[in-house]
């Protein structure tokens, strides 16, 4: 009777789906009770598009086998195409903690912190292993340049957060030099496009991207810098500069602080509406 069930697994394979699911639902009416086969099911009604009927297909088939990690997976894919995250999410951690090697399913816990615009932090190690095992699969490739973006965005907040600081000084200061105003409002143009270029470098289309924290801890004292350095050379004023750093300090800690706080604290409670997540090993 398995040789059923590895018939109807070459059907799926050649995207024949009711043929599949004609021989599996023949094999359960005198099984009903083989996961396998029930997976199958699920398998055949996705290929069909009926989503909700797979559901229910694979619910009953990790009912019936909690172990089957594939299982697990299948019904993290079909939570993925229903837009259901969190759920998505948990059973990819499900297929982990049952095959420590599905990098499909380590490219599926990583999107789903990815859709809650969570810290690369969190899902990074994921894609580095991920990466080892599989580095041609389109998900850990979309991951890996997801990831450079986030170092974009980030060096786009840390121009931001100079800009404000030395506009804050300019109007803190209120330097009377005539000549001092056109230089500071060229270092804030300055300041500005470099925002701009690297949010614009690190804007994922379609998608709620992520941020890097560890990038915006590396680059905080790049801004602090920046901004006393731009206001001391605009104003040739050491202290006018100083005090602009010292803003910028500010202006930094406020801008990043839920970014440091996600990351002090290891998750995102949007992911995990429920409390922090038992299952961390990865």
């Amino acid at each position: 009777m398995r040789d059923a069930l590895g018939q109807a697994k070459e059907l799926f394979d050649n995207e024949r789906y009711d043929e599949a699911l004609q021989l599996v639902e023949g094999h359960l009416a005198d099984h009903p009770d083989d996961a396998l086969a029930w997976h199958r099911r699920a398998e055949a009604l996705l290929g069909l598009e009926r989503e909700d009927e797979a559901v229910a297909a694979v619910d009953r088939s990790i009912a019936l086998d909690t172990s089957n990690s594939m299982a697990y997976r299948l019904r993290a894919v079909l939570h993925q195409n229903s837009q259901r995250f969190p759920e998505m999410r948990a059973d990819a951690e499900r297929a982990l903690e049952l095959d420590a090697s599905d990098y499909r399913a380590m490219v599926m816990v990583a999107f789903g912190a990815v859709m809650f615009g969570s810290s690369v932090d969190l899902f990074k190690p994921l894609v580095k292993r991920a990466r080892r095992l599989a580095p041609d699969e389109p998900g850990v490739q979309w991951l890996n340049g997801l990831i450079l973006k986030t170092w974009f965005r980030a060096a786009g907040v840390t121009f931001f957060a100079a800009a404000l600081a030395v506009l804050g000084g300019w109007l803190l200061l209120d330097p009377s030099d005539d000549g001092v105003a056109p230089r500071l409002m060229w270092t804030l143009l300055a300041l500005a496009a470099g925002a701009g270029a690297g949010i614009w470098a690190g804007n994922v289309e379609g998608e709620k991207p992520p941020w890097h924290s560890f990038a915006l801890v590396v680059l905080a004292p790049v801004g602090v810098v920046l901004a006393g350095a731009a206001m001391g050379i605009a104003t040739g004023d050491v202290k006018a500069g100083l005090i602009t750093a010292a803003l910028a300090l500010v202006v930094t800690a406020v801008i990043r602080a839920r970014w440091l706080f996600v990351q002090i604290r290891g998750y995102d409670s949007r992911l995990y509406p429920d409390g922090k997540p038992q299952r961390t090993r990865y």
